[in-house]
């Protein structure tokens, strides 16, 4: 389910688990960030579900700073379908953020995708 009500954003609910054990995992309702490059979940979240960091990744936060974070790889389940994607281990006060990489894979059917696509830049935790 998404909220369109909200300034040019919306809200999306996504179940995250491990690709590593048959967890059942644990629904997020991460707020849509189409500018971002990544999904960003919340590190403490990953850690409790058993997901391991699998390298880190340099990003560009829209105000122009460069930081670098933990990734890892997930199990999302959105709008019917499951699929791996990386992850990014967000802060631990942070929202869920669902960037392009997920929002391009599964885009609402009423809200058709606009612009030049993925940026590689990171939401703004």
């Amino acid at each position: 389910m998404y909220d369109t009500s909200s300034m040019g954003t919306f809200r999306e609910s996504v179940r995250i688990s491990p690709l590593s054990n048959g967890s059942d995992g644990e629904v997020v309702d991460a707020i849509v960030d189409s500018g971002a490059a990544y999904t960003w979940i919340p590190a403490p979240l990953l850690e409790k579900l058993g997901v391991s960091p699998g390298g880190t990744r340099k990003l560009k936060l829209a105000d122009g700073r460069i930081i670098e974070k933990q990734s890892g790889v997930v199990r999302i389940a959105l709008r019917g379908q499951t699929g791996p994607t990386w992850v990014i281990f967000g802060d631990p006060d942070g929202r869920g953020y669902m960037g392009a990489d997920l929002y391009g894979m599964y885009p609402p059917p009423s809200l058709p995708l606009k612009g030049g696509g993925v940026t590689g830049k990171g939401a703004s935790p």
